[in-house]
């Protein structure tokens, strides 16, 4: 070959290996953005973006109409009587608000006991 030919070729080689190097950062950029934990905290972040509009526009929708706002939040109050579901609505809308357990002063329903069965009474077959 003469030396021209030499000249090209080492040119393409190094032109295919620039490629190839490209190419496999290209593809370690793919697979970084589409690992389990990157889509994981992609998906929390918009969530939490999303999260933070409704909320921001239910305020101003309630603060805009004091009467509607006066009246929806009666009824969600009586709907929402006992504590378990008032915690579990704050912590949906205000995380860290509500807690988890029940404070000593609290007016919620008592915790449920086992039922004691009867030494005398019969046993009961399916």
């Amino acid at each position: 070959m003469s030396g021209r030919s030499l000249a090209r070729l080492a040119r393409a080689e190094k032109t295919a290996s620039d490629a190839r190097l490209r190419m496999s950062e290209t593809l370690d950029e793919i697979q970084d953005k589409l690992s389990p934990s990157n889509i994981l905290t992609e998906a929390t972040r918009a969530f939490r973006e999303k999260r933070s509009q409704v909320q921001s526009h239910v305020l101003s929708s309630l603060l805009s109409r004091p009467v509607f706002a006066t009246a929806l939040l009666s009824g969600l109050g009586w709907a929402l009587r006992k504590k378990p579901g008032l915690a579990t609505l704050l912590n949906l809308f205000l995380p860290g608000s509500a807690t988890s357990s029940p404070s000593a002063h609290s007016t919620g329903s008592r915790p449920l006991r086992p039922r004691r069965r009867r030494a005398n009474a019969p046993e009961e077959t399916a």
